[in-house]
């Protein structure tokens, strides 16, 4: 089951533009290191790191496993958007042709 997205926290997580270029990397290429990652984005490796693990605190990415030597691949996890105003049960929905207010 995805993740969802919860907490002004985990939403400031993705407020930087690093963390966003670091998601839309993995999204393409399923799975990078932070050195991979650094030439895809034009960051540098320690950088990349950084924000990989400040991601992986609030469950955005997550470490595929040990590589060889130091390498540390990592993969974007899928994560689903909720608002505290999303509406669940479909009696709450407002219906077809009809404004909220009415």
């Amino acid at each position: 089951m995805p993740a969802r997205l919860q907490g002004a926290a985990a939403m400031r997580a993705l407020a930087h533009p690093t963390r966003i270029a670091l998601i839309e990397a993995l999204r393409l290429h399923s799975t990078l290191t932070a050195t991979e990652a650094s030439s895809l984005i034009g960051e540098s490796p320690t950088n990349c790191a950084f924000h990989l693990r400040a991601l992986a605190r609030f469950g955005f990415v997550e470490e595929v496993g040990a590589g060889p030597g130091r390498r540390r691949p990592w993969r974007a996890l899928d994560v689903r958007w909720r608002s505290p105003t999303s509406r669940t049960t479909n009696s709450r929905r407002p219906q077809p042709g009809r404004c909220r207010m009415c």
